[in-house]
């Protein structure tokens, strides 16, 4: 793929089913099903300064359509930008969510490996089905690599399911260094088998 087709993300991008694809258990079990979590999201790119907003996202694009999607900010944004996005989502679920959505949140920070505080962390990364194999992934983590140099960042991390062999062997074919693995059984509101961490040097 190349390189100029990489380009930030804009706020009328339509990325939400793209933002939905690494976890979309996750995503339905947190808005209440598919079509309601696409729709959180597509209310939730717009807005700025959070861990799904378009000033975080880089696109790549086919036909001048986007293909594939990565979110991702310097670590020391982390937790300003998740705690904007649990204010502005909470209000936009209907109250019988709330449960799962905390229940994820919680598992969202107790499942994140460790990684060094000055890395730029990959919070989401996704490639539409027609498009996987043709290098997206490796271009916008390229981007990525590009991104975190400009923030005064030392490295790029990412962390994906422990049973996720082809998001491992990726990481790893691009010079990622495999991390922390986190296992977890799972329960009705977050799959198991847990999380690895990935990172590499910028």
């Amino acid at each position: 793929m190349a390189r100029n087709e990489i380009r930030d993300a804009r706020p009328g991008d339509e990325i939400a089913a793209l933002l939905r694809l690494p976890a979309p258990v996750i995503w339905d079990r947190y808005a209440g099903g598919r079509a309601a979590a696409e729709r959180l999201l597509a209310r939730l790119v717009p807005r700025p300064r959070h861990t799904v907003s378009f000033d975080c996202c880089l696109l790549a694009l086919a036909g001048g359509e986007p293909v594939g999607v990565l979110a991702g900010y310097p670590r020391r944004e982390e937790a300003l930008r998740g705690r904007r996005f649990t204010t502005l989502s909470l209000p936009r679920l209907r109250p019988r969510q709330w449960p799962a959505a905390w229940a994820i949140l919680r598992a969202g920070d107790d499942l994140r490996p460790r990684q060094r505080r000055d890395a730029w962390y990959v919070d989401s990364l996704a490639v539409a089905p027609t498009h996987r194999r043709r290098g997206v992934a490796r271009a916008l983590l390229e981007a990525a690599a590009e991104r975190a140099r400009t923030d005064g960042c030392r490295a790029v991390a990412i962390d994906t399911d422990l049973d996720n062999d082809a998001a491992q062997a990726t990481y790893a074919a691009l010079g990622f260094a495999r991390g922390e693995a986190i296992a977890y059984e799972g329960d009705r509101y977050v799959p198991g088998p847990g999380t690895v961490g990935f990172s590499r040097t910028v």
